[in-house]
């Protein structure tokens, strides 16, 4: 029985994808379109609609879903191949794409990565965000739940900034969370099981469940 009607990416589209990264050219490309078009774009699309009625019913809000592009934006990179070798998604809830603010999909060659939270916080709710921090009581609570996500297994990345902003006690208790410009978590999966089959939304809504305090925090801050 498939959820959502979405039946689980194909293997044809994984190995497209590990196939695309030994050949990422535009000539390998076009005489492999079609397979991709129906082995990896027309599964995703399926998937993006299914994960959006899927997070919709579990969070009360809508959803919209992003996939991003494979060709990859090569005006400032050094590195000149045209093509992405994951499919990658967002999840945003309708008032929360301001922030980046959501859950994330990304199908790499060979494995998986789930993750949500805050891609970029704007100026605003950047400025939110370190209030928040600094507020004893809220500050505590946000360290608290980062430090039970981690230890339930997700990833926390480095914070972007290397010294405390202007205007905040450098030897501040979370100094860390105040060198932040983002807050998201990651759960990194080492194969595909988990979305070759009809249980693939279910699968990957259950992981994205689990980030529910850091989605909460987040939309408090946003009210």
């Amino acid at each position: 029985m498939q959820a959502n009607g979405f039946p689980g990416f194909p293997a044809a589209g994984i190995k497209f994808l590990q196939d695309l990264t030994a050949n990422n050219n535009r000539p390998w490309f076009e005489q492999n379109r079609a397979l991709y078009k129906k082995e990896l774009e027309a599964p995703a699309k399926a998937f993006a609609a299914a994960m959006e009625r899927e997070l919709a019913q579990r969070f009360g809000v809508d959803f919209k879903g992003k996939i991003f592009r494979l060709h990859r934006d090569l005006r400032f990179s050094k590195d000149k191949t045209p093509y992405n070798t994951h499919l990658r998604m967002a999840f945003f809830p309708f008032d929360a794409a301001q922030d980046g603010q959501g859950f994330y999909f990304s199908l790499e060659p060979e494995c998986l990565i789930l993750g949500g939270g805050a891609m970029g916080f704007s100026k605003s709710g950047l400025e939110t965000f370190r209030q928040a921090v600094v507020d004893d009581a809220q500050g505590h609570s946000v360290e608290a739940m980062l430090v039970g996500l981690v230890e339930g297994g997700f990833r926390l990345e480095a914070p972007e900034l290397k010294r405390v902003p202007a205007g905040f006690d450098k030897a501040h208790p979370r100094e860390a969370l105040l060198r932040r410009k983002s807050l998201t978590l990651w759960r990194d999966l080492s194969d595909h099981d988990g979305v070759t089959n009809p249980r693939a939304v279910a699968f990957c809504a259950g992981v994205f469940e689990n980030l529910r305090p850091l989605y909460q925090f987040l939309g408090a801050l946003r009210s």
